[in-house]
């Protein structure tokens, strides 16, 4: 925990932890400035960051992380995990597996070709504190007063260089394993450092050697670690391999990966077996038994929500296991989700499906009626604990009028459940709302992390926990110009018998 004065920096480290985990400070009550952080940052509760987990009353600038971030809370972020004053400071969406975090002005998340572009950090000095260069800090901007350690460089260039060409042996690409790998696998790098490895689960593969072993039948996904080290430095470069059984026809794969996209798709199915025939079903039926399935001879267009399930067969040879792939098409009035062309929402249905694209940006284009969405508990709020939307909301000066919830055990209740720190709501009219939840309940918001600007909400809120409110039931930032009016009832505990 700092609670004075962190600056000219660094940490490579991975952390691990229960709550408040962070690459450089699990807590901040001080001053950050011009340092980093590139080691992971796992945690089991709350207060996840790549820098900081909790900046309670602190100040960052200058910094930025490049660790991967993982907790079960709403309060992880690629750089900060919650609150604080940030500016100027920068995380690596890609390395850090999240496109959110808490912030302020000039705080943003950048790809890993962006992070080692001198141009990203524009307002960072780059005469006396910063420097870049390509071959240093695995080309992450650095502290020239405090550079990286020689073999922490060596590290970082001897793992890009560790490749699957340098591994494969006589195999062709890592998800058809047939052959060994290479014998031996690679125990130093060119720069002096010195490689180990493991394999999860242990017994398929032979981590000296590279001999695949086959301990039992059928094909086996494996997990190959490269530990790279020098001095105290170490690295790691992970290769999902999948073993294949000769006698079984390898899984189909499909061109697209599972997944929700703004737009009609075209998937093509595969296999690795030569000659194998896929058949493939879309109504949820089991490929290898039923009657409705197909041949695949083809792209299959996808235009709505499909379920792809599909197995491949070959004479000889043992069915393979069936593949599943969901593909979710969220359809909009127009845009593409991007800040400058948002998708354009005009109808019930296109609203509901902002849950789908939390991290995307979105304008109202005509008022909306939710009065179909009435029953079975009303309208299910956008966004929930940890999954919260993150995107823009422009509500453009339109009303959402006849918003019904009614979920008196459910938390984070209201049109959206929980907003994440890097979410803007604005220009929202909500007209005659009937709102119930339990904690965290709000007509607008039920919990909110980023920033409300001239909305308002009309109608009833009722919550059957703490945290009640008319517009946002509990606030942790920024709403400005927004008001709202209407009747509030929070939960009123019973008052016991006063006894004389």
């Amino acid at each position: 925990e700092n609670w004075g004065t962190i600056t000219k920096s660094y940490a490579t480290g991975d952390v691990t932890g229960s709550g408040g985990v962070a690459g450089l400070a699990g807590s901040n009550s001080g001053t950050i400035t011009n340092s980093y952080a590139r080691g992971a940052a796992t945690g089991t509760q709350d207060h996840i960051g790549g820098l900081v987990g909790y900046n309670h009353g602190g100040t960052i600038s200058y910094a930025y992380a490049t660790g991967a971030v993982a907790g079960p809370g709403i309060h992880v972020g690629g750089l900060v995990g919650e609150k604080g004053t940030v500016t100027k400071s920068y995380w690596d969406t890609t390395t850090s597996g999240t496109e959110s975090s808490a912030g302020g002005e000039g705080v943003a998340g950048k790809t890993t070709a962006e992070m080692k572009q001198q141009v990203t950090f524009a307002d960072w000095d780059f005469t006396s504190i910063w420097k870049i260069e390509s071959s240093k800090n695995d080309g992450y901007p650095f502290l020239k007063d405090n550079p990286p350690h020689p073999d922490l460089d060596a590290v970082y260039a001897d793992r890009d260089a560790l490749t699957w060409d340098s591994i494969k042996g006589g195999n062709s690409t890592p998800d058809n394993i047939i052959n060994n790998l290479t014998n031996p696998l690679p125990t130093a790098g060119t720069n002096g450092t010195s490689i180990s490895w493991s394999a999860d689960p242990v017994a398929w593969i032979n981590t000296t050697t590279g001999e695949v072993t086959r301990p039992t039948s059928g094909h086996q996904t494996v997990v190959l670690t490269a530990t790279i080290s020098k001095g105290i430095f170490s690295g790691i470069k992970k290769f999902v391999l999948t073993i294949i059984d000769p006698s079984i026809v390898a899984t189909p794969s499909a061109s697209l990966a599972s997944g929700t996209y703004g737009e009609t798709k075209k998937i093509t199915l595969s296999t690795v077996t030569e000659e194998a025939t896929i058949y493939y079903t879309t109504d949820n039926s089991d490929p290898a038994i039923s009657n409705t399935r197909i041949q695949y001879t083809g792209e299959i267009e996808v235009t709505g929500n499909m379920t792809i399930k599909a197995i491949a067969v070959k004479v000889g040879m043992e069915n393979s296991p069936v593949a599943t792939f969901e593909y979710i098409i969220v359809v909009f009035d127009g845009g593409d989700g991007s800040l400058d062309n948002p998708y354009q929402v005009a109808i019930p249905e296109q609203l509901d499906n902002v849950r789908e694209c939390l991290d995307k940006h979105f304008i109202q284009k005509a008022d909306i009626d939710l009065s179909s969405y009435h029953t079975d508990g009303g309208w299910i709020p956008i966004g929930v604990s940890g999954s919260s939307f993150t995107g823009t909301f422009n509500g453009n000066g339109k009303t959402i009028s006849n918003l019904t919830i009614n979920r008196s055990t459910t938390d984070y209740v209201g049109l959206f459940g929980v907003t994440g720190a890097t979410a803007q709501i604005q220009n929202m009219k909500l007209e005659n709302t009937n709102v119930t939840g339990k904690q965290y309940t709000g007509a607008l918001v039920g919990r909110n992390e980023g920033t409300i600007t001239d909305s308002y909400a009309t109608g009833a809120v009722t919550g059957a926990g703490t945290y009640v409110g008319g517009l946002v039931g509990f606030n942790t930032k920024a709403i400005s110009g927004s008001y709202t009016t209407g009747t509030v009832t929070p939960f009123s505990p019973a008052r016991p018998p006063v006894r004389c």
